[in-house]
């Protein structure tokens, strides 16, 4: 008899596990909080258009140097040395040297296109919206020659929407590896973009309409200045 009210209470027990258990679901990916920019000296692990999430650990060799951009506080580091621990608007450094500075960039400020709008459950009208034929830009780079990262995508398209008659730029993308984004530096293509145009940047199934600032400098300008992200 004992025993029968044992396998009983262990019975019981276990039905009360099962929802627990059937409730459990993995965490979702962090967001990226910063992007390597420049990789100088042995240092392993990361390569320039890394993105670094929040928490991420760095052990930089004496005389090895990283650049890295934060994606919202804008801010911009160069660190020699040293330990690093990756923050979410700016990094720790111990043992190292750090030259920081704020750049002009985005700041992860999106702007909700008219299908995400619709989705938000936020709509506010004065009087009768009028139609327009340009979409709304979700990001600004301040850079001619912007960066374009990409996850999963074979070819990267650029459109400008504010001027017709110029043919779309068409780039095919080498498979990146594991973890990894595809990367396209218009610095390096020799391109630049019309400062105060409007673009979309396409690649697999994702796009970004972005505006270049009408005062967007050329050149290598801060990576995170110059960054769209379509992913």
């Amino acid at each position: 008899m004992p025993i029968l009210i044992r396998l009983l209470r262990l019975a019981g027990l276990a039905l009360l596990l099962v929802p627990v258990l059937a409730g459990a679901r993995p965490c979702a990916a962090a967001e990226p909080a910063a992007i390597v920019e420049d990789v100088q000296g042995a240092i392993k692990d990361v390569q320039p258009f890394d993105y670094l999430t929040a928490g991420t650990q760095l052990q930089l060799p004496p005389r090895a140097t990283v650049v890295i951009g934060y994606l919202k506080s804008c801010v911009h580091e160069t660190i020699t040395g040293g330990k690093i621990l990756i923050g979410t608007d700016e990094s720790r450094v111990d043992g190292g040297q750090v030259l920081r500075e704020t750049v002009e960039c985005d700041g992860g400020h999106m702007q909700l296109t008219a299908n995400q709008a619709a989705k938000s459950g936020v709509m506010v009208f004065r009087g009768v919206p009028k139609p327009t034929a340009e979409p709304q830009p979700q990001l600004t780079v301040y850079g001619v020659s912007p960066i374009f990262t990409l996850a999963g995508a074979d070819r990267l398209e650029i459109k400008r929407l504010d001027q017709t008659g110029q043919p779309p730029l068409d780039f095919p993308l080498a498979k990146p590896k594991a973890g990894r984004s595809t990367a396209v530096d218009f610095v390096k293509q020799n391109i630049a973009l019309a400062p105060g145009g409007l673009y979309e940047a396409s690649g697999g199934t994702h796009s970004v309409v972005f505006k270049v600032d009408a005062a967007a400098k050329p050149g290598a300008a801060p990576a995170v200045g110059r960054l769209v992200r379509i992913e």
